[in-house]
């Protein structure tokens, strides 16, 4: 998939090609996996759901991944770092991951960035920590009400369908 605001239509795209920070290993390759959390199944209408992919995360271009491989870090590393950085009340429960190339082919027309960004949020930076976004070109980052929009739950549904057919580490056994 082209990134569609690249020159020539083609990636790296700007926000993929950027990664100045020393800490940075440097661009996402396709062959990395790019791992999501699976916290605490909460009730949302009387169903039980993971807040796999926030709606207002992937709108603002923010979605955190952790970066598994060579020169990132391991499996066992990133479950460690996402169990001491639980959102409040909640467990760690699973491990999701999926190869970059995968996601960023995952929708036709709408194609999704891995950008490498150390920036884990309050000044904390880690090597292996990254951010799934919309190629800018579709615009998520302006629409009010991102869940009406059909382009962008076609992207959040593909993105939450992926990375529940990926488990790679669960707590429940």
């Amino acid at each position: 998939m082209n990134c569609l605001v690249a020159p020539h239509w083609s990636r790296p795209c700007f926000r993929e090609a950027s990664h100045s920070d020393p800490v940075s290993p440097g661009k996402i390759l396709d062959d990395e996996t790019l791992c999501r959390a699976g916290y605490t199944q909460h009730n949302k209408d009387g169903n039980p759901k993971i807040g796999l992919i926030r709606s207002s995360d992937l709108a603002k271009g923010e979605l955190s991944i952790w970066r598994e491989g060579e020169g990132t870090a391991k499996l066992e590393e990133i479950v460690d770092v996402l169990g001491s950085h639980n959102p409040p009340g909640e467990e760690l429960l699973w491990v999701f991951g999926v190869p970059a190339g995968e996601l960023r082919n995952l929708v036709p027309g709408g194609p999704i960035c891995a950008i490498d960004d150390t920036d884990c949020g309050q000044g904390e930076r880690h090597k292996a920590h990254g951010t799934l976004a919309a190629c800018d070109h579709l615009g998520f980052r302006t629409l009010e009400k991102p869940d009406e929009s059909p382009a962008f739950m076609s992207v959040r549904r593909a993105l939450h369908e992926i990375f529940r057919r990926n488990i790679l580490w669960t707590k429940l056994k």
